[in-house]
């Protein structure tokens, strides 16, 4: 599968990454319950400046939550195939937050170790999430990833 956006988080040490997946769920959470229809440079940066994110982080973060955004129907209908008979609108919306954001990690950086994008969402879900978050998001992630290995063979 060949997309013409992509991710390049390769100056970046493993632990950074892990700060953007994080800050990425808690942009996209914040975005979400604002109810925003678009990407809105002025709520990034107060949210940059309010969460006192690294400055070696900010146009990584940039680019990882504007895609997310402009991809949020297409994972919407992956999160909604997956979770069978219930609709996004119904799920807990970081959740929801975190399955958007890792799955345009998978998406759009296809050198991404899948395993450690979907260990890492397991482990954000259990951190922001409910109790049953963890194992709701691990299984999502990991149905879909499996299809668009299938799809892509």
């Amino acid at each position: 599968m060949t997309f013409s956006a992509s991710l390049d988080f390769s100056s970046h040490s493993p632990e950074q990454i892990k700060q953007l997946r994080r800050a990425a769920v808690q942009f996209l959470y914040q975005f979400d319950r604002n109810a925003q229809a678009f990407f809105r440079e002025e709520s990034f940066v107060d949210f940059c400046q309010q969460n006192e994110l690294n400055e070696k982080l900010v146009e990584p973060l940039r680019a990882f939550a504007s895609l997310c955004i402009d991809e949020i129907a297409f994972f919407d209908s992956w999160i909604e195939k997956k979770s069978e008979n219930w609709s996004v609108s119904r799920m807990a919306r970081v959740d929801v937050s975190i399955l958007r954001v890792c799955l345009c990690e998978l998406r759009f950086r296809p050198k991404v170790k899948a395993a450690i994008v979907i260990a890492d969402a397991a482990e954000i879900a259990k951190e922001f999430g409910s109790e049953r978050s963890q194992s709701f998001v691990h299984g999502i992630l990991d149905g879909v990833y499996k299809e668009f290995l299938t799809a892509n063979s």
